[in-house]
């Protein structure tokens, strides 16, 4: 016969297994360690010798269970000196909670009841257990919160921290977070880890009491020095983010750490966030991988989303379309807005799986059915270009809408260009700057480039080439190209700068690497009558070829006109007529001449 102290504790793990979806030896270990202190009986030993094993991990593999438990078996009569019998009914009770078989049979409900009834507050709080978890008994949470306040009026802590779980969710009582914070300081100032925690997490979020960082912080570590996981990972993140504390990556990786270690799901993938971004240790793609893996892999939501990514972006992993969108969907699946958006995106463009853009304004609405900005953005471009859904300009201008009201740059900047070019919504100039003034103060480059163009052209505000070469400014030392191009022609022209062509030259450059085929046109024309650059003819036919390439009919005369007078590249009639022609076919009247004028004199 067991030990009812040993029996009690594979009790409160059947119990804890509950709250848990995932079998982690480590975690079964922490709890034990939490629920008999330091107090290593035999029976306590034997345990953590079995859950410390390499055995272990063949728990819930049934072929190899028969094995498992010879080895264990020996292993605990050589080192411990138990029976082999008693070992053996040790471990059958501790498979059968590993697996998450029914326990019921090692819970005496009447013998419980009537301790219970006997005033005593132990088998208080256990039947409390049972009748909330319906574990031997029907599930009943009036009755679990009528035992557990009897518990918790005897100053018991574990029943005062559960009764404040009721409070905390309705269950067999009104909710009253209220209630929930006075019974979770009751359990906390007794030094119960559980409640320590929940009265953390009432400071931090201000629920059922005033919102204090500091207090939030103060609980979170007594009860994060005690050894509880989610006071750990709560911790590590006030430290990351600055809650209550100094910001300090390094503190919020150590308290992660801990957690991670201890089989916390959301502190896994909190530590994969530290490798990843070099939070507090040495950026290690490879190793925040391994992190989001193990968490992703017990269903954390946030962990199969970055795991998605990591695939999508080749960080840590070989590229791999495939898993990102068999990891966003894993995500998705659960409500993750991040990951249905980037699944939609995934459709969208055909990555991982056959373009389908039905398919990507689905995933998107059901990102829009939260509330989330980014696929209310998306969905007005959806239906700005008829994706998936028949073209329509209202219904982009309302979703832009309810994205921008969000704070969304990109689509207050689409808000404003619906104003700019009335599509959705009447013209309205006024309106525009707006809307692309709220952008361009979030630092949205294109909102900051439309703005400067409103301010060139006068359009909403009066005309002001002083603020458009603000606007243009501070969007081309964001790598916009068509604000680099602007730029260099206001220094071109003088216009609220003053002239100058070496300025000029360095704004087109920095705007023609990035393709801008106007840019490469204008940078060409000074190469060719050297302006701000010494004259170079072959420079010149350099960048009007890229700008031709690109279909620039200006450049495709000048690279013809090249060609045809052997400037910056050999003579050649029959390139410059290909050239020539290519102008002549969008529209260009040089060119049309210059076309008749060479098969006149050949």
């Amino acid at each position: 016969m067991l030990d009812r102290d040993f029996e009690n504790i594979i009790k409160q793990i059947a119990m804890e297994r509950e709250k848990t979806i995932f079998l982690e030896p480590k975690l079964y270990k922490s709890l034990l360690l939490d629920y008999v202190k330091n107090d290593f009986k035999k029976e306590t030993k034997l345990l953590l010798t079995i859950l410390n094993t390499d055995c272990a991990k063949y728990i819930n593999t049934a072929e190899n269970l028969t094995e498992c438990k010879q080895l264990l078996v020996k292993r605990l009569e050589d080192e411990e000196n138990i029976s082999p019998s008693k070992s053996s009914e040790m471990l059958d009770m501790l498979i059968s909670v590993l697996r998450g078989e029914s326990n019921n049979e090692i819970i005496d409900v009447d013998h419980l009841i009537k301790t219970a009834e006997q005033g005593d507050a132990d088998a208080q709080y256990n039947l409390g257990v049972c009748y909330n978890r319906g574990k031997g008994i029907q599930q009943d949470y009036i009755k679990a919160f009528e035992w557990f306040m009897k518990a918790a009026d005897q100053g018991f802590a574990k029943a005062q921290n559960s009764l404040g779980n009721c409070y905390d969710s309705g269950r067999g009582v009104p909710q009253d977070y209220g209630k929930a914070v006075e019974w979770y300081t009751k359990a906390a100032e007794q030094g119960f880890a559980g409640g320590q925690f929940n009265l953390g997490w009432g400071y931090q979020f201000g629920q059922g009491v005033s919102e204090d960082y500091a207090k939030a912080v103060e609980w979170y570590t007594k009860a994060a020095e005690q050894g509880h996981s989610g006071a750990q990972n709560s911790l590590g993140g006030c430290y990351e983010n600055g809650i209550g504390v100094s910001k300090d990556y390094y503190k919020a990786f150590e308290w992660y750490a801990k957690a991670a270690e201890q089989g916390h799901i959301m502190a896994q993938t909190n530590l994969g966030v530290c490798y990843q971004c070099g939070f507090g240790v040495t950026r290690d793609y490879v190793k925040a991988v391994e992190l989001y893996t193990k968490a992703a892999e017990q269903g954390n939501s946030f962990a199969q989303s970055f795991l998605g990514s990591c695939y999508k972006n080749g960080t840590g992993v070989p590229e791999n379309y495939e898993k990102a969108v068999e990891w966003y969907t894993k995500a998705a699946e659960q409500g993750d807005v991040v990951a249905q958006n980037n699944l939609a995106w995934c459709y969208d463009e055909g990555n991982g799986v056959p373009q389908n853009y039905s398919k990507a304004v689905e995933w998107i609405t059901k990102a829009v059915e939260q509330g989330d900005a980014d696929a209310q953005n998306s969905l007005g471009v959806f239906y700005k270009y008829g994706k998936g859904v028949p073209k329509d300009y209202n219904k982009a201008f309302e979703w832009y809408t309810k994205a921008a009201e969000q704070g969304h740059s990109l689509a207050q900047t689409h808000l404003g260009s619906c104003y700019l070019h009335g599509q959705g919504v009447p013209q309205d100039y006024v309106m525009a700057v707006e809307w692309f003034t709220k952008a361009a103060e979030q630092d949205n480059s294109n909102a900051q480039h439309n703005l400067g163009f409103c301010y060139m052209k006068g359009l909403g505000v009066p005309q002001d080439y002083n603020k458009a070469v603000e606007w243009f400014t501070k969007a081309a030392e964001q790598y916009n190209s068509s604000s680099q191009f602007n730029l260099g022609i206001f220094y071109f022209n003088g216009l609220g700068v003053p002239q100058d062509y070496n300025k000029a030259v360095e704004c087109f450059t920095k705007a023609a690497k990035w393709d801008h085929s106007v840019a490469q046109r204008n940078l060409g024309g000074c190469y060719y009558n050297g302006q701000g650059v010494p004259q170079d003819y072959n420079k010149a036919a350099e960048w009007w070829t890229k700008s031709a390439e690109q279909g620039d009919a200006i450049s495709q005369y000048n690279l013809g006109l090249c060609y045809h007078n052997g400037q910056g590249v050999p003579r050649d009639y029959d390139k410059a007529i290909e050239w020539y022609t290519k102008a002549a076919e969008q529209g260009n009247d040089n060119a049309k001449q210059a076309i008749a004028s060479l098969q006149t004199t050949r």
